[in-house]
Protein backbone atom coordinates (compact mmCIF):
# COMPACT_ATOMS: atom_id res chain seq x y z
CA UNK A 1 0.00 0.00 0.00
CA UNK A 2 2.51 2.58 0.88
CA UNK A 3 4.58 1.75 -2.44
CA UNK A 4 1.26 2.27 -4.16
CA UNK A 5 0.64 5.44 -2.55
CA UNK A 6 3.43 6.89 -2.82
CA UNK A 7 3.47 6.09 -7.09
CA UNK A 8 0.16 6.93 -7.33
CA UNK A 9 1.65 10.87 -5.64
CA UNK A 10 4.59 10.74 -7.82
CA UNK A 11 2.80 9.78 -11.62
CA UNK A 12 -0.15 12.81 -10.64
CA UNK A 13 2.77 14.93 -10.19
CA UNK A 14 4.54 13.92 -13.05
CA UNK A 15 1.20 14.01 -15.18
CA UNK A 16 0.12 17.08 -14.57
CA UNK A 17 3.82 18.94 -14.21
CA UNK A 18 4.67 17.17 -17.68
CA UNK A 19 1.56 18.89 -19.04
CA UNK A 20 1.90 22.15 -17.75
CA UNK A 21 5.48 22.23 -18.93
CA UNK A 22 4.24 20.90 -22.38
CA UNK A 23 1.93 24.55 -22.40
CA UNK A 24 4.02 26.80 -21.09
CA UNK A 25 7.98 25.46 -21.72
CA UNK A 26 9.69 25.78 -25.51
CA UNK A 27 11.71 23.33 -25.00
CA UNK A 28 8.75 20.51 -24.46
CA UNK A 29 6.88 21.79 -27.55
CA UNK A 30 8.13 18.87 -29.38
CA UNK A 31 8.58 16.18 -27.01
CA UNK A 32 5.91 13.51 -26.81
CA UNK A 33 3.83 13.17 -23.56
CA UNK A 34 2.15 9.35 -24.32
CA UNK A 35 1.23 6.86 -26.75
CA UNK A 36 -0.86 3.92 -26.82
CA UNK A 37 1.14 0.52 -27.21
CA UNK A 38 0.70 -1.26 -30.12
CA UNK A 39 2.88 -4.15 -31.02
CA UNK A 40 4.52 -4.02 -34.41
CA UNK A 41 3.52 -0.09 -34.76
CA UNK A 42 4.41 2.10 -31.65
CA UNK A 43 6.32 -0.99 -29.36
CA UNK A 44 8.72 -4.24 -31.37
CA UNK A 45 6.30 -6.70 -32.13
CA UNK A 46 8.00 -9.72 -30.56
CA UNK A 47 9.43 -7.77 -27.49
CA UNK A 48 5.80 -5.78 -26.80
CA UNK A 49 3.62 -8.65 -27.20
CA UNK A 50 6.01 -10.28 -24.48
CA UNK A 51 6.44 -7.64 -22.67
CA UNK A 52 2.54 -6.70 -22.19
CA UNK A 53 1.95 -10.46 -21.85
CA UNK A 54 3.76 -10.69 -18.42
CA UNK A 55 2.57 -7.71 -17.59
CA UNK A 56 -0.87 -8.35 -17.42
CA UNK A 57 -0.45 -12.14 -16.10
CA UNK A 58 1.85 -10.63 -13.20
CA UNK A 59 -0.97 -7.59 -12.96
CA UNK A 60 -3.80 -10.06 -12.61
CA UNK A 61 -2.50 -13.02 -10.71
CA UNK A 62 -1.44 -10.83 -8.06
CA UNK A 63 -4.58 -8.87 -7.56
CA UNK A 64 -6.17 -12.60 -7.39
CA UNK A 65 -3.14 -13.55 -4.54
CA UNK A 66 -4.01 -10.97 -2.70
CA UNK A 67 -7.52 -11.74 -2.74
CA UNK A 68 -7.03 -14.87 -1.65
CA UNK A 69 -4.71 -13.78 1.48
CA UNK A 70 -7.79 -11.42 2.64
CA UNK A 71 -9.52 -14.68 2.29
CA UNK A 72 -11.98 -13.05 -0.87
CA UNK A 73 -13.33 -15.52 -2.81
CA UNK A 74 -12.67 -15.42 -6.75
CA UNK A 75 -15.48 -16.00 -8.73
CA UNK A 76 -13.47 -16.70 -12.16
CA UNK A 77 -9.43 -17.05 -13.09
CA UNK A 78 -8.31 -17.14 -16.68
CA UNK A 79 -6.57 -16.17 -19.93
CA UNK A 80 -7.72 -14.38 -22.90
CA UNK A 81 -6.46 -16.39 -25.94
CA UNK A 82 -5.97 -15.28 -29.44
CA UNK A 83 -6.14 -17.91 -32.10
CA UNK A 84 -5.02 -20.41 -29.16
CA UNK A 85 -1.93 -17.34 -28.31
CA UNK A 86 -2.51 -16.09 -25.05
CA UNK A 87 -1.92 -12.69 -24.84
CA UNK A 88 -3.70 -11.87 -21.25
CA UNK A 89 -5.33 -12.87 -18.38
CA UNK A 90 -8.21 -11.78 -16.02
CA UNK A 91 -9.26 -12.29 -12.24
CA UNK A 92 -12.56 -11.85 -11.18
CA UNK A 93 -13.16 -11.24 -7.12
CA UNK A 94 -16.26 -11.73 -5.80
CA UNK A 95 -17.56 -8.15 -5.55
CA UNK A 96 -20.37 -8.84 -2.45
CA UNK A 97 -17.33 -10.21 -0.29
CA UNK A 98 -15.11 -7.58 -1.65
CA UNK A 99 -17.57 -4.75 -0.40
CA UNK A 100 -17.37 -6.71 2.87
CA UNK A 101 -13.72 -6.05 3.49
CA UNK A 102 -12.41 -3.44 5.71
CA UNK A 103 -10.83 -0.10 3.69
CA UNK A 104 -7.11 -1.81 4.39
CA UNK A 105 -7.65 -5.02 2.68
CA UNK A 106 -9.57 -3.34 -0.39
CA UNK A 107 -6.31 -1.12 -1.14
CA UNK A 108 -3.99 -3.86 -0.14
CA UNK A 109 -6.02 -6.04 -3.31
CA UNK A 110 -5.83 -3.05 -5.68
CA UNK A 111 -2.70 -1.90 -4.70
CA UNK A 112 -1.00 -5.88 -5.87
CA UNK A 113 -1.41 -5.58 -9.27
CA UNK A 114 0.64 -2.21 -9.49
CA UNK A 115 2.72 -3.84 -6.99
CA UNK A 116 3.76 -6.84 -8.94
CA UNK A 117 4.31 -4.50 -12.25
CA UNK A 118 6.45 -2.11 -10.56
CA UNK A 119 8.62 -4.90 -9.16
CA UNK A 120 9.24 -7.15 -12.31
CA UNK A 121 9.90 -4.03 -13.95
CA UNK A 122 13.09 -3.66 -11.50
CA UNK A 123 13.82 -7.19 -11.98
CA UNK A 124 14.37 -6.62 -15.96
CA UNK A 125 16.28 -3.57 -15.11
CA UNK A 126 18.60 -5.10 -12.67
CA UNK A 127 19.12 -7.95 -15.38
CA UNK A 128 19.61 -4.76 -18.32
CA UNK A 129 22.20 -3.10 -16.64
CA UNK A 130 24.51 -6.02 -16.49
CA UNK A 131 27.72 -6.39 -19.28
CA UNK A 132 27.09 -10.04 -19.92
CA UNK A 133 25.42 -8.78 -23.31
CA UNK A 134 28.85 -7.03 -24.51
CA UNK A 135 32.11 -7.94 -25.97
CA UNK A 136 33.93 -4.34 -26.76
CA UNK A 137 32.54 -0.99 -27.91
CA UNK A 138 31.96 -0.40 -31.74
CA UNK A 139 32.76 2.71 -32.80
CA UNK A 140 29.87 4.89 -34.57
CA UNK A 141 32.26 7.98 -35.07
CA UNK A 142 35.68 9.46 -35.18
CA UNK A 143 36.72 13.02 -34.85
CA UNK A 144 38.56 14.14 -37.29
CA UNK A 145 41.02 16.21 -35.48
CA UNK A 146 42.55 13.32 -33.42
CA UNK A 147 45.53 11.03 -33.99
CA UNK A 148 42.75 8.11 -34.76
CA UNK A 149 41.48 9.56 -37.76
CA UNK A 150 42.54 7.64 -40.53
CA UNK A 151 43.93 4.94 -38.46
CA UNK A 152 40.58 3.35 -36.83
CA UNK A 153 37.43 3.34 -38.95
CA UNK A 154 33.64 3.55 -38.33
CA UNK A 155 32.05 -0.07 -37.10
CA UNK A 156 35.36 -1.00 -35.65
CA UNK A 157 35.11 -3.10 -32.82
CA UNK A 158 37.54 -2.12 -29.79
CA UNK A 159 38.47 -5.42 -27.53
CA UNK A 160 42.09 -4.05 -26.12
CA UNK A 161 43.46 -1.25 -25.11
CA UNK A 162 47.12 -2.61 -24.48
CA UNK A 163 46.93 -5.36 -22.43
CA UNK A 164 43.75 -4.17 -20.69
CA UNK A 165 40.18 -6.04 -21.92
CA UNK A 166 37.41 -3.79 -22.88
CA UNK A 167 34.15 -5.36 -22.77
CA UNK A 168 31.97 -1.76 -22.25
CA UNK A 169 31.75 1.80 -22.99
CA UNK A 170 32.47 2.24 -19.28
CA UNK A 171 35.50 -0.28 -19.04
CA UNK A 172 36.87 2.19 -21.82
CA UNK A 173 36.58 5.14 -19.93
CA UNK A 174 38.26 3.55 -16.82
CA UNK A 175 41.03 2.26 -18.93
CA UNK A 176 41.25 5.96 -20.28
CA UNK A 177 41.67 7.36 -16.83
CA UNK A 178 45.45 5.30 -16.35
CA UNK A 179 46.78 7.22 -19.52
CA UNK A 180 47.81 11.17 -20.06
CA UNK A 181 46.70 13.29 -23.67
CA UNK A 182 50.07 12.23 -25.81
CA UNK A 183 50.50 8.55 -24.65
CA UNK A 184 50.77 6.55 -27.23
CA UNK A 185 48.26 3.10 -27.00
CA UNK A 186 48.26 -0.22 -28.71
CA UNK A 187 44.69 -0.87 -29.93
CA UNK A 188 42.81 -4.21 -30.52
CA UNK A 189 40.38 -4.25 -33.12
CA UNK A 190 38.25 -7.12 -34.81
CA UNK A 191 40.52 -5.51 -38.04
CA UNK A 192 43.92 -5.91 -36.34
CA UNK A 193 46.02 -3.87 -33.90
CA UNK A 194 46.84 0.01 -34.02
CA UNK A 195 48.95 2.15 -32.22
CA UNK A 196 47.05 5.28 -31.36
CA UNK A 197 48.11 8.81 -29.89
CA UNK A 198 45.66 9.80 -27.65
CA UNK A 199 44.16 13.82 -27.41
CA UNK A 200 43.17 15.73 -24.86
CA UNK A 201 39.97 16.45 -24.11
CA UNK A 202 38.23 18.48 -21.12
CA UNK A 203 41.88 17.77 -19.12
CA UNK A 204 41.59 13.65 -19.79
CA UNK A 205 43.04 11.28 -22.08
CA UNK A 206 40.82 10.22 -25.22
CA UNK A 207 41.25 8.37 -28.09
CA UNK A 208 38.84 10.93 -29.96
CA UNK A 209 36.22 8.65 -31.03
CA UNK A 210 32.43 8.76 -30.81
CA UNK A 211 31.12 4.59 -29.36
CA UNK A 212 28.51 2.24 -28.31
CA UNK A 213 28.09 -0.69 -26.37
CA UNK A 214 29.15 -3.73 -28.94
CA UNK A 215 26.31 -6.67 -28.67
CA UNK A 216 27.91 -10.47 -28.79
CA UNK A 217 25.72 -11.92 -30.90
CA UNK A 218 21.81 -10.89 -32.33
CA UNK A 219 20.74 -13.10 -29.32
CA UNK A 220 22.16 -10.99 -26.64
CA UNK A 221 20.88 -7.97 -28.70
CA UNK A 222 17.19 -9.16 -28.50
CA UNK A 223 17.63 -10.66 -24.78
CA UNK A 224 18.52 -7.10 -23.74
CA UNK A 225 16.05 -5.41 -25.70
CA UNK A 226 13.64 -7.76 -24.81
CA UNK A 227 14.51 -6.85 -20.92
CA UNK A 228 14.43 -3.22 -21.52
CA UNK A 229 10.42 -3.61 -23.03
CA UNK A 230 9.58 -5.46 -20.09
CA UNK A 231 11.35 -2.87 -17.57
CA UNK A 232 9.65 -0.01 -19.55
CA UNK A 233 6.24 -1.56 -20.26
CA UNK A 234 5.69 -2.77 -16.66
CA UNK A 235 6.72 0.26 -14.77
CA UNK A 236 4.68 2.56 -17.37
CA UNK A 237 1.64 -0.18 -16.75
CA UNK A 238 2.17 -0.20 -13.00
CA UNK A 239 2.39 4.04 -12.77
CA UNK A 240 -0.82 4.94 -15.47
CA UNK A 241 -2.98 2.24 -13.42
CA UNK A 242 -2.09 4.35 -10.18
CA UNK A 243 -3.72 7.14 -11.74
CA UNK A 244 -7.21 7.84 -10.34
CA UNK A 245 -9.00 7.13 -13.97
CA UNK A 246 -12.60 6.17 -14.79
CA UNK A 247 -13.83 5.29 -18.19
CA UNK A 248 -17.04 5.19 -16.50
CA UNK A 249 -17.69 1.30 -16.33
CA UNK A 250 -14.10 0.46 -16.38
CA UNK A 251 -11.57 2.35 -13.85
CA UNK A 252 -8.16 2.05 -12.70
CA UNK A 253 -6.82 0.55 -9.31
CA UNK A 254 -5.98 3.71 -8.85
CA UNK A 255 -9.59 5.71 -9.00
CA UNK A 256 -10.34 2.35 -6.61
CA UNK A 257 -8.43 3.67 -4.13
CA UNK A 258 -9.44 6.95 -4.07
CA UNK A 259 -13.04 6.04 -4.29
CA UNK A 260 -13.32 3.66 -1.45
CA UNK A 261 -11.26 6.25 0.44
CA UNK A 262 -13.59 8.81 -0.24
CA UNK A 263 -16.68 6.96 0.35
CA UNK A 264 -15.30 5.83 3.53
CA UNK A 265 -15.06 9.43 4.92
CA UNK A 266 -17.66 11.28 3.05
CA UNK A 267 -19.90 8.35 2.30
CA UNK A 268 -22.25 9.98 -0.87
CA UNK A 269 -20.49 12.90 -1.43
CA UNK A 270 -17.35 11.28 -1.32
CA UNK A 271 -18.43 8.96 -4.49
CA UNK A 272 -19.37 12.26 -6.57
CA UNK A 273 -15.42 13.73 -5.70
CA UNK A 274 -14.32 10.38 -7.03
CA UNK A 275 -16.07 10.57 -10.19
CA UNK A 276 -14.89 13.69 -10.46
CA UNK A 277 -11.29 13.21 -10.08
CA UNK A 278 -11.66 10.19 -12.11
CA UNK A 279 -13.00 12.09 -15.60
CA UNK A 280 -10.16 14.54 -14.67
CA UNK A 281 -7.97 12.59 -14.71
CA UNK A 282 -9.05 10.72 -18.01
CA UNK A 283 -9.33 13.69 -19.82
CA UNK A 284 -5.52 14.42 -18.35
CA UNK A 285 -4.70 11.42 -19.93
CA UNK A 286 -6.33 12.29 -23.19
CA UNK A 287 -4.47 15.35 -23.02
CA UNK A 288 -1.13 13.56 -22.72
CA UNK A 289 -1.89 11.04 -25.67
CA UNK A 290 -2.83 14.21 -28.15
CA UNK A 291 -0.05 16.50 -27.03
Amino acid sequence: IIVCLVVMVLTIYLTIDFILKKIIVEEYKNVKGAMLVIPGVTVPFIEGVIGIFLAVIFHEFSHGIASRIEKLELRSVGAILLFSIPIGAFVEPDEIGLKKLGLISRIRIYSAGSLSNILLGIVAFSLLIQPIYYDGVLIVGIDEKSYAHGILKKNDVIHMIDDKKIRTVNDLMNVLKMYKPGDVVTIKTNRGNYEVRLIDRNGEASIGIYVTNNFKNEFYKFLHNLLFWIFLLNIGIGMINLLPISFGVVATDGYYIIRDTLEEKFKEKGIYISRIIGLTFLFLLITLLLL
